[in-house]
């Protein structure tokens, strides 16, 4: 009898162990399938963001904005799009429905009519490696700039001058963005070329999301205004900022704030645009608090070293230009047959530049190239044969190791324009 019940007690524990295997090769899919689809939600909310602060900064300036997914085509993969509109107050007005994928290797292109009418600023968030780039246009064509969308917020902005007019900052927006939940102080201060404080102010703080726009006259006096070069942004949260000058009869040019600091700096110089001549000034902050020592080396299109052309030492909060030689100024020149410039320093320091029509009032301004960014290896100058437009799209190497320009305005030009590709990586 014990030997019988002991059988009959093994037989159905067989039985219900083999019943759980079956359950479990059954639901063990369902299972893994819910948590892939788990995990592509949950990357929207742990994803790479892009910020778009000023999506309609004034009455007669178009603006459109585009995406591109630089994953490679290989892994047949479509990135995750969550596009968010906000008011200038911060408050959400929609979830935008003109994607929600964006394959591998494509660009997705935005008109602002899309978004709802109150729109101030932007949020892309994504699964995928995104890039983003924000074309702003007059509605008659003459005047445009192409500036790249922010991926990382920061509590330290710095803008520097765009141009050189006496009257600039009577034409120059800056915009504010806190992409936060909690408040962020805004405290604006005014720096010399060689870095001093000569002015500030304490603004209001920030709400959670509000988008600002700030005139610079409005904050400062003729005497600050005259001897401004650097406007230093400084919060207790990270925030984003750009700026853009719209002034009388030039183009457009705008920048978002500088906040990436590198020991390594690249830079390609451009003087010559079909029948144009082109003129490029490269400027080089000290964001710390240290003095820094860099060195510019000069390079052809054959990556030959032409010379270290510069030795210098940059104290905090102080800025040194180089121009080429065409552009009139009599110190630091950049030969003609510059292609590109290389900058290292035992500091991390930051760094833009200014492309310019030498007899033309086209003008674009663009970041240098860290030497940390694996995606960006130059720009497209595109401009209008008249000399009175100029855009610098970014050259962006895609995972597969394809080289391309993000031009948004192929199709929405009313002029017509010339290319010079510059790349060097």
């Amino acid at each position: 009898m014990p030997n019988k019940y002991l059988s009959k007690s093994l037989f159905l524990k067989t039985a219900l162990l083999l019943l759980c295997l079956v359950i479990s090769s059954i639901l063990c899919p369902m299972a893994i399938d819910h948590s892939n689809l788990a995990n592509d939600q949950d990357t929207i909310n742990n994803s790479n963001i892009l910020y778009f602060p000023a999506i309609n900064p004034g009455k007669d300036i178009q603006t459109t904005v585009s995406i591109t997914n630089t994953e490679c085509k290989c892994k047949q993969k479509r990135a995750n799009v969550t596009l968010t509109s906000y008011d200038k107050e911060g408050s959400q007005l929609d979830i935008v429905p003109t994607t929600s994928h964006l394959r591998a290797s494509k660009t997705k292109t935005i008109g602002a009519r899309i978004f709802p009418s109150d729109t101030k600023s932007l949020k892309i968030e994504s699964n995928g490696n995104l890039i983003g780039n924000t074309i702003f246009k007059t509605k008659d064509g003459t005047k445009s700039e192409v500036v790249p969308a922010i991926k990382q917020p920061a509590s330290q902005l710095d803008f520097p001058a765009l141009a050189s007019y006496d009257d600039l900052y009577i034409y120059e927006t800056i915009t504010l963005f806190n992409p936060n939940t909690a408040p962020a102080s805004v405290n604006i201060i005014a720096l010399d070329k060689d870095g001093y404080e000569i002015d500030h102010d304490t603004l209001s703080p920030l709400s959670s999301m509000e988008s600002r726009d700030i005139t610079l006259v409005d904050i400062f006096n003729g005497s600050t205004l005259k001897n401004l070069y650097t406007v230093r942004v400084v919060s207790d949260n990270d925030i984003v900022g750009f700026q853009l000058v719209d002034y009388p009869a030039v183009d457009l040019v705008g920048l978002p704030a500088l906040t990436t600091a590198s020991k390594a700096w690249t830079f390609p110089i451009v003087t010559k645009g079909e029948n144009l001549k082109l003129w490029t000034k490269v400027g080089i902050l000290n964001p710390g608090n240290d003095i820094a020592y860099f060195t510019v080396e000069a390079f052809d299109s054959s990556n030959n070293s032409l010379g270290i052309i510069y030795n210098q030492k940059l104290f905090p909060g102080a800025t040194y230009f180089l121009s080429t030689e065409n552009a009139n100024i009599v110190d630091r020149v950049i030969s003609l047959n510059t292609a590109f410039l290389k900058v290292t320093s035992d500091q991390p320091i930051s760094s833009y530049e200014i492309i310019g029509v030498l007899e033309g009032n086209g003008r674009t301004a663009a970041h240098g190239i860290p030497g940390e960014d694996q995606t960006t290896v130059g720009f497209e100058i595109t401009g209008s044969n008249d000399g009175n437009v100029l855009n610098a799209y970014p050259m962006v190497r895609f995972e597969d190791g394809g080289v391309k320009s993000i031009d948004i305005l192929r199709n929405y030009t009313v002029w017509k324009n010339y290319r010079v590709t510059m790349y060097f990586k």
